[in-house]
């Protein structure tokens, strides 16, 4: 730097030639020592001078832009970028890839998209990166149409990448798309990529909603026995949906009975207990009630000392049947029914 500032007192104002390449220099060094801000001034103060050959002066235009970018300058940058642009026959990828860079640091995404195209256009090998930020772009400029030819076009060249199968689900489910979302969701556990919690239950709950509670129903019931899936109580519960719906009746049964057990949850509990008297197995339903009915604080106390004196009474228990349901007559959610059973114990 000193022989240079010694070069430059000795040289004229005037000589315009001199000083523009000697300020170069300036620049060069500035380079060399990760000045780059320093650089950036010597090289306008060269163009200043306005001596150099169009080939140099649109190389500089483009350094001052790289410069500007390595500093976060991101005006800076693009203003030479745009200069550059003009003055170059052949746009390059990178030119392309710092303007659009440039300009999302902005958050000027819909300026973003034409550069960011025309250098994955001019990338002849396939940048991940460069498409995120492209579908970027296109989703905060709410652009639909292109997010959703983009995604499709990035589905066929990654398609590992989850993160693109989710948005292309994301499109489907939002317009309530079922069978195209169901489609899509089949097409990710072909690829052995459905594997978030979230998409395991938008694909059985979509199941389940065109039709196809059988399926939904195995699906999940493997997912939890693998331990794919949490084992908690509203797993559990849907299960119990799927496998009624699909009318395998004790499958159903074993499942809420695995909810109840989880969860301790009375409400859950009484379903249980009704579906028991369907199905006959009276001395569950009085197992279960026992857990309640002493209870005084409890929900469901009345229930179960309805259903206690129901499948005592098929029992043929017919004093033990006439105590719960006399106890069930105080309450009033169960009044009722309690009378009527205790009058048909009476009149056996």
């Amino acid at each position: 730097f000193e022989k240079l500032d010694i070069l430059k007192n000795k040289t004229h104002e005037k000589a315009n030639y001199n000083l523009a390449f000697l300020y170069q220099s300036y620049a060069y060094f500035y380079i060399e020592n990760e000045q780059y801000a320093d650089a950036i001034k010597s090289y306008t103060k060269a163009l200043s001078y306005k001596i150099f050959p169009k080939d140099l002066e649109t190389t500089i235009h483009f350094t001052l832009a790289k410069l500007a970018l390595s500093i976060e300058d991101y005006n800076t940058s693009i203003k030479w970028l745009l200069v550059w642009e003009k003055e170059v026959k052949t746009l390059t990828k990178e030119g392309m890839y710092m303007l659009g860079i440039s300009y999302l640091q902005l958050d000027n995404y819909e300026k973003a998209i034409r550069p960011l195209k025309e250098a994955i256009a001019l990338n002849s090998e396939v940048n991940l990166l460069w498409y995120k930020m492209l579908l970027t772009s296109y989703y905060a400029v709410d652009k639909q149409k292109e997010v959703k030819i983009l995604l499709e076009k990035l589905l066929h060249l990654f398609p590992n990448e989850v993160m693109f199968w989710n948005r292309y689900l994301a499109i489907f489910l939002e317009k309530e798309a079922h069978q195209e979302s169901l489609n899509i969701l089949e097409l990710m556990r072909a690829n052995g990529i459905l594997t978030e919690q979230r998409d395991w239950l938008t694909y059985i709950r979509l199941h389940l909603f065109l039709g196809t509670p059988l399926k939904a129903a195995n699906t999940l019931n493997t997912l939890l026995e693998e331990k794919t899936l949490e084992q908690k109580t509203e797993m559990y519960t849907l299960l119990f949906n799927a496998f009624h719906n699909a009318k395998e009746h004790k499958k159903a049964l074993d499942a809420l009975s695995r909810a109840v057990e989880i969860s301790k949850d009375e409400k859950l509990t009484k379903d249980l207990m009704m579906l028991y008297l369907d199905d006959e197995n009276y001395t569950k339903v009085i197992n279960l009630s026992q857990k309640i009915i002493y209870s005084e604080r409890s929900e469901v106390r009345a229930y179960a000392l309805l259903y206690q004196g129901i499948a005592y009474y098929h029992q043929k228990a017919f004093i033990l049947a006439e105590k719960s349901f006399s106890k069930a007559i105080g309450l009033n959610e169960v009044k009722e029914s309690a009378k009527r059973w205790l009058l048909m114990c009476k009149e056996r």
